[in-house]
C-alpha cells in the first residue's frame, strides 16, 4: 500500500475534534497531541497515540526511586490492559479482485478490521485493503453510480457527517459492531482530512448516498462504507 501524506497540525486538530465529538463511536479519551498514520502490506492502519502519559511518567521516574517503581508498575498494567491480544489478521479472505465473487466488493488479502484505544489516550485502526479493484471493476459489480464527486476537499465535512450518519445506522441496524464502526470511521477521517493536503479522491455514491466508495487519485479503491450488502470484510 502507499504511505499515505502525513497530517498537518489543523488537520489533526480538525481530525481530533469529529473523533471526539463522535462517542457513539469513539470514545472520549481519545484527545491526543502525536500522530502518526501508516499502512502496511495487511490493510490500512491509523494510529493515534498520546504523548503526553509518557512525558508524565518519565518525569516521575526521575523524582524517586518509589515513584519511579509506581509509575514502572502504572506503565506495565496499562500496556498489559491496552496490548490485549487482538486479531489483526485473518484468513478466508480473496487475493485479489480477480479472485473474488462478482456478488458485492470483497476486502482482500489478510487484513482484519479492528479499532483498539489505549488508556493513557489515543487508539489504533485497520480497515480493509482492496487489491485489484478498479473503478470500472467497481462499476461492472454494483452498476453505475448514482452520484460522482472529485471534489472532496471543498466537501469534506459534509462527507465525514454523512458517512458517521451512515456508520451510525449500520451499527443501529446491528449490520456492524460498534469497534467496526469505530475502524471505518477512522478510515473516513483519515482520507477526508488527506485531500486538504492536494490528494484527489474520486467518490461514487450509491443507495441515496447511504454507500460511499473512495478512489485515490491512481484509481486504487480505498474506502467502502461497510453494509455487508455492498462489503465482505472480517
Amino acid at each position: 500500500m502507499k504511505k499515505r501524506t502525513p497530517f498537518s497540525l489543523f488537520a489533526l486538530v480538525a481530525a481530533l475534534f469529529l473523533l471526539s465529538a463522535c462517542r457513539f463511536l469513539v470514545p472520549s479519551n481519545s484527545e491526543s497531541t502525536t500522530r502518526s498514520s501508516n499502512s502496511d502490506k495487511s490493510g490500512k492502519k491509523v494510529s493515534l497515540k498520546d504523548s503526553s502519559s509518557s512525558s508524565k511518567q518519565s518525569s516521575k521516574s526521575k523524582s524517586s526511586s518509589s515513584s519511579s517503581s509506581s509509575s514502572s508498575r502504572s506503565s506495565s498494567k496499562e500496556n498489559s490492559s491496552s496490548s490485549k491480544d487482538i486479531e489483526k489478521t485473518t484468513d478466508g479472505l480473496p487475493e485479489d479482485a480477480d479472485h473474488a465473487k462478482k456478488d458485492k466488493i470483497y476486502a482482500t488479502g489478510d487484513a482484519k478490521v479492528y479499532y483498539q484505544s489505549y488508556e493513557s489516550g489515543g487508539f489504533e485502526a485497520q480497515i480493509p485493503e482492496f487489491k485489484g479493484y478498479t473503478q470500472e471493476k467497481v462499476k461492472s459489480i454494483l452498476g453505475e453510480p448514482e452520484k460522482i464527486s472529485t471534489d472532496l476537499a471543498s466537501e469534506y465535512e459534509a462527507f465525514q457527517n454523512k458517512e458517521l450518519e451512515n456508520l451510525k445506522r449500520l451499527v443501529q441496524e446491528q449490520k456492524i459492531s460498534t469497534e467496526q464502526a469505530r475502524a471505518f470511521l477512522a478510515g473516513v477521517v483519515d482520507i477526508a482530512q488527506a485531500s486538504r493536503l492536494q490528494n484527489t479522491y474520486t467518490i461514487y455514491s450509491y443507495k441515496n448516498e447511504q454507500i460511499s466508495i473512495i478512489f485515490s487519485q491512481e484509481g486504487e479503491l480505498l474506502y467502502v462504507t461497510p453494509d455487508p450488502d455492498y462489503l465482505y470484510f472480517k
